[in-house]
């Protein structure tokens, strides 16, 4: 898995919760967090280097999961052209699911070069469907922000909407940390695209082992309080 920072707990503990008895390694790359305010020809060079840190520290993968979905969605295309022999698993927001709840307005909250993605306008096409970046949440969260500044700030991106909408999806794995705080300011039903990625894992890796899976955390940047923060979020 791969993350910039603690976004991407959010997805391997759901990934751990489906699919038994794998070894998980966890690519940290906190010496580049954050991801959502850095252009394409940045985010591609920084996920290459994360696969290459993966291919060297691995014996061998089952497959590697963008567990972030900024890197997704500017970089998982190229990724798969670069490494045909490596089966990708993106993290893309759960657009299909808030289709199949709402037949009004949807609001997808990403970061900003998510909402600048072109991929994802064209993978979710639809007046409909609204983007709505929260440019500073993701370091809010990633740096512990006490929650009633981080509800301040979503409230405030809040009162700056024009259009009405019926539901939230959270294009962003950081967001989902907070989730809670989106359901209690909107009163909405809000989804998160996790279990998707876990389902798409457990196709690819089938059943393993019977006994628990591993974590191993590998920080890009020496961060002994990230590094505490990671294994409390994950319990290990």
């Amino acid at each position: 898995m791969i993350d910039s920072g603690i976004g991407g707990a959010t997805v391997c503990k759901q990934i751990r919760q489906t699919v038994n008895g794998c070894d998980y390694m966890y690519i940290v790359d906190n010496a580049n967090f954050p991801y959502g305010n850095k252009d394409k020809k940045d985010l591609i060079r920084i996920a290459n280097d994360c696969v290459e840190l993966a291919n060297k520290l691995c014996n061998s993968l089952a497959c590697i999961v963008i567990a972030c979905n900024t890197l997704t969605a500017i970089a998982i295309d190229w990724l798969r052209q670069r490494y045909p022999y490596i089966t990708f698993v993106g993290t893309e927001p759960a657009v299909k699911q808030a289709t199949e709840y709402s037949a009004g307005n949807i609001l997808v909250a990403t970061t900003y070069a998510s909402a600048r993605s072109d991929r994802l306008k064209k993978r979710f096409d639809g007046e409909f469907i609204k983007f709505v970046a929260f440019p500073e949440l993701a370091s809010m969260i990633e740096n512990d922000a006490h929650e009633k500044d981080i509800s301040q700030y979503i409230e405030n991106v809040a009162n700056e909407l024009t259009f009405n909408f019926d539901c939230i999806v959270l294009g962003c794995t950081h967001f989902v940390h907070v989730k809670h705080i989106f359901e209690r300011i909107f009163v909405k039903q809000v989804f998160d695209g996790n279990k998707g990625v876990a389902s798409r894992v457990r196709s690819i890796v089938g059943k393993c082992n019977e006994w628990s899976c591993g974590v191993e955390i590998v920080l890009t940047k020496p961060d002994e309080y990230k590094l505490l923060q990671l294994q409390r979020l994950l319990g290990i």
